[in-house]
């Protein structure tokens, strides 16, 4: 099997130590695997992918990477509507690709059309615009995708492209939900972290 690809022991996070959001958690992300970070709203599922992509010092315990950082790519929740860039959607794929670049090579993924790369980031929904990070993160040959909330506030067409798109990606992939409905059809490795009122 190998060595997990992040490997968390002991873990314990929050804003302050008197009153963890979680509290010496310990799971493994493997190969070929997903897993789900599962909880209700406040639950600390969000605060806790800050930890693991080393955005926040965690109050006690261990994360240990197996990959290299750049080989992670995190695709937010995107709430921010004031959020803005002056750049199309392909110039935002275009400055992220390591190599030469052409058009088609964000179109093999399914998610965007030609017509949709020539949009502006600002005027694109928010589906367009997931759907975009996300083919960033497939260009660049990611192992593993963290995502937070996928298929929030999505329309159907966006939900069945991104569906598609993960069902054949090789990347393994840390998943935040509250909605087990959302659970992506895949023949990867299922695990579940859930996350309750005890870690509040």
């Amino acid at each position: 099997m190998g060595a997990p690809l992040l490997e968390v022991r002991s873990l314990s996070y929050g804003h302050f130590a008197h009153k963890p959001l979680g509290r010496n958690l310990s799971f493994t992300l493997e190969n070929d695997s997903i897993l789900y970070i599962e909880g209700p709203n406040g639950s600390g599922k969000s605060s806790l992918l800050r930890v693991l992509l080393g955005q926040r010092a965690p109050l006690g315990g261990t994360v240990f990477w197996g990959i290299e950082k750049k080989r992670i790519s995190y695709i937010p929740q995107l709430q921010n509507t004031d959020f803005h860039l002056p750049v199309t959607l392909a110039d935002l794929l275009r400055v992220s690709y390591p190599g030469h670049w052409e058009n088609s090579k964000a179109l093999k993924w399914g998610l965007l059309s030609e017509t949709q790369l020539d949009l502006a980031w600002n005027s694109a929904s928010g589906g367009e615009r997931k759907r975009t990070l996300l083919t960033r993160a497939l260009l660049n040959d990611s192992a593993v995708l963290v995502l937070d909330e996928p298929m929030n506030h999505l329309d159907q067409e966006s939900r069945q492209l991104i569906q598609s798109a993960l069902q054949n990606c090789s990347a393994s992939m840390i998943v935040v939900s509250h909605d087990e409905q959302e659970t992506l059809q895949s023949k990867k490795k299922v695990q579940r972290l859930l996350l309750g009122e005890n870690h509040e």
